[in-house]
């Protein structure tokens, strides 16, 4: 991973926010946001203090992630994941901008862009398969576990059978990039 500064946009942080509030309601979130300040966190203390189009640092994307965690397990973290996928402006947008599954993963470097402004990905596809690899993408190994419930998140929108979402190389078990392998009927 480069030493360049990463940072994440405020829709992310958002996205997993609302979750926690729907499942857990306000104080939820307080304990959410509490966690965080422990581990050193400065930065918006609410909901409505994050603005979607502005970047915030990926480090604290990373404490939230890890906050999540702390609190409510890592299935609520992988789900928080899942859903953020769901959201009806993110259905909106990819079934719009690309349709299908195929050209949602060949298209994947241009989406990664509207949510984080390090790395790339590149992504190829033909007929019920395909494979998304991340370089330079991911400085914690729990990013690549949100990263593949996020995936699983967007292929349940086009409500597809029989998915399967695999991280098959990491950077964080020697591999020179990360790598999904996606198949579906």
């Amino acid at each position: 991973m480069s030493n360049a500064k990463r940072n994440a946009y405020g829709g992310v942080f958002v996205a997993r926010l609302k979750y926690i509030q729907e499942k857990y309601g306000t104080d939820g979130v307080r304990r959410v946001f509490a966690e965080m300040k422990k581990e050193g966190y400065k930065g918006p203390m609410s909901i409505s203090e994050f603005k979607l189009g502005i970047k915030y640092p990926f480090e604290d994307l990373m404490v939230l992630f890890r906050a999540i965690d702390k609190l409510y397990g890592r299935r609520v973290l992988n789900a928080s994941s899942r859903a953020s996928a769901k959201k009806t402006d993110v259905v909106g947008f990819f079934l719009k901008w690309a349709g299908s599954p195929e050209l949602i993963i060949k298209k994947a470097g241009e989406y990664w862009g509207k949510f984080y402004d390090f790395g790339r990905l590149e992504g190829e596809a033909d007929e019920n398969k395909g494979v998304v690899r991340g370089y330079d993408i991911s400085p914690d190994p729990l990013f690549c576990e949100v990263l593949t419930y996020y995936y699983y998140g967007i292929f349940d929108n086009l409500r597809l059978k029989n998915v399967h979402v695999k991280h098959t190389k990491c950077v964080h078990r020697g591999d020179e990039h990360c790598e999904w392998t996606f198949s579906w009927e």
